[in-house]
């Protein structure tokens, strides 16, 4: 049920528009004064609101309990440590407390060489019930959009902590550092459930709006096809934020724009499209110069080979070419040059590459080399699987030189934040052929770079599913296959539309 307490006053509304800081050059002078106009200083902030609409809810099996020993925090950064814990102190994200709870605290490196201030919930995770309420299906959200022609979208200042938690529950996600013990007061991130909680409270706001309004998590959406309806619209859905006491960041909104970017795909005119690339996942791999390379393209298209016609037909002039007295280095003919483009295009069309079903399981299988990494995500029964997306990327520098368990985990990281709108709010399976990484949740603080990147995964739910190599070629020729000209980090993918051909476009990171 909608519930709404507050409503604006015309003579709050800003007339100098200062909180409005994103660029509106695309509008006249006319129509950026009615957006600014609309907008509100008390609305758009970076500090987080605290809304009263839903509070969320830690509930944990009887008689268990969490009281991990802290892990050792280096003297070099107690003072960032300190300033990170004043400032959540008196923003009210955290409180003394005196629970017997007591969760790890861990440190994550940002880009920009600061520290990120992480809480490690995963016992907590471990023995708390999972709360399965639904996230948007993305097929069908994007399916809303596609004829607007005004296009606003909207992010919440840190949206986890604008959510309280319930008196209970505080004292669970209680930590320990050298400055004492403390205890949230909000939604902190890392909690399993709180995905779920923050979907239902963007339900709950927006409930009656689905006509021109949609939220995926803190991604906020409003679309209509006129001017005027916009402008009502983007009114409407800023008094629901208003009343519910939820903030913006005015540093992260799109406003009024004829295309924008949303969950991946860029929307707008009439159509909803991926970005295009100059590079593609499949097709943009390097034609294979040696018997191995050709081994392991040979391996990863005979996976699917029931899905491309006469594949063995297609196959022989290659498969000739990688026999003990052959050469090392191809020799590439016209017919086998035309051979190999012949399976590689089939790769990424139908019926190999096919729309995700969001009502089917997902598996997602995951590999790294000493250059890049792979990923496929699959459906369909064990001898009838058929991919929905590729992805694949290079490493950078600093990354050639992780340890194989360390590059093997970082893939793992790395494919479910560029899948995250497919797997988030769902339960699937990860499918790895590195067998220590079977235990990655169990792992202790020996590998911080390791830990770090297991709690950014809390919000997933998978089960980790050791499987031979010789069972995950899509994966490990992903890792190997891309193009030169690719940047380290830069990432690609091949997916296909539902009900279109296959698009290929790199994942929007």
């Amino acid at each position: 049920m909608c519930k709404r307490k507050r409503k604006w006053r015309s003579n709050t509304y800003l007339q100098g528009g200062a909180t409005v800081s994103h660029d509106l050059s695309h509008l006249s002078e006319d129509k950026q004064l009615q957006v600014r106009t609309i907008c509100r200083s008390e609305l758009f902030q970076e500090n987080p609101g605290r809304t009263d609409i839903v509070e969320h809810d830690i509930v944990v099996r009887e008689g268990a309990s969490v009281r991990r020993l802290s892990y050792r925090i280096p003297e070099r950064l107690l003072a960032s440590l300190k300033k990170e814990v004043d400032l959540m102190l008196s923003l009210g994200i955290i409180e003394i407390s005196k629970s017997e709870w007591c969760n790890p605290v861990v440190l994550v490196p940002k880009k920009d060489g600061s520290l990120r201030f992480c809480i490690d919930f995963r016992y907590l995770n471990s023995i708390s019930l999972f709360d399965s309420y639904p996230t948007p299906r993305i097929d069908e959200l994007l399916e809303r959009l596609g004829k607007a022609k005004y296009l606003t979208t909207l992010d919440l200042s840190k949206g986890y902590w604008q959510v309280p938690l319930t008196e209970r529950s505080r004292e669970l996600t209680a930590f320990r550092t050298p400055l004492g013990l403390f205890q949230f007061t909000v939604m902190p991130f890392g909690l399993h459930g709180a995905p779920a909680t923050f979907q239902r409270l963007m339900d709950q706001v927006l409930c009656d709006l689905s006509g021109f309004a949609a939220a995926y998590l803190d991604d906020i959406v409003i679309y209509s096809s006129t001017w005027e309806e916009h402008m009502e619209h983007l009114h409407t859905v800023l008094d629901r934020l208003y009343s519910a006491g939820l903030t913006i960041n005015p540093s992260k909104c799109v406003f009024a724009a004829a295309e924008t970017e949303y969950l991946g795909h860029i929307i707008g005119r009439g159509v909803i499209r991926p970005r295009v690339s100059k590079i593609q996942a499949i097709e943009s791999c390097p034609v294979p110069q040696t018997r191995k390379q050709l081994r392991s393209f040979l391996g990863m298209a005979g996976f699917y080979h029931r899905f491309v016609p006469q594949f063995s037909a297609r196959a022989a002039l290659l498969t000739d070419q990688t026999g003990s007295r052959s050469s090392n280095q191809i020799q590439w003919t016209e017919e086998s040059m035309a051979a190999f483009h012949n399976i590689q295009g089939s790769l990424s069309k139908k019926p190999v590459l096919y729309s995700p079903n969001f009502d089917e399981h997902f598996i997602l299988q995951t590999d790294a080399s000493d250059r890049g990494l792979g990923a496929v995500l699959l459906q369909g029964s064990s001898d009838n699987r058929h991919p929905v997306a590729y992805i694949s990327r290079k490493l950078f520098p600093r990354e050639v030189r992780y340890s194989t368990m360390e590059k093997e985990a970082l893939a793992i990281k790395w494919a479910l934040d560029s899948l995250r709108y497919y797997l988030l709010g769902r339960e699937f399976t990860l499918e790895t052929d590195h067998k220590a990484l079977q235990w990655m949740g169990r792992m202790k603080d020996t590998n911080g770079r390791i830990t770090r990147w297991y709690l950014a995964l809390q919000p997933f739910r998978f089960n980790i599913q050791h499987i031979p190599g010789k069972d995950n070629v899509t994966a490990d020729y992903l890792s190997r296959c891309f193009s030169e000209s690719l940047e380290g980090g830069e990432c690609v993918m091949a997916t296909a539309t539902q009900g279109k051909p296959t698009t290929l476009h790199p994942h929007l990171q």
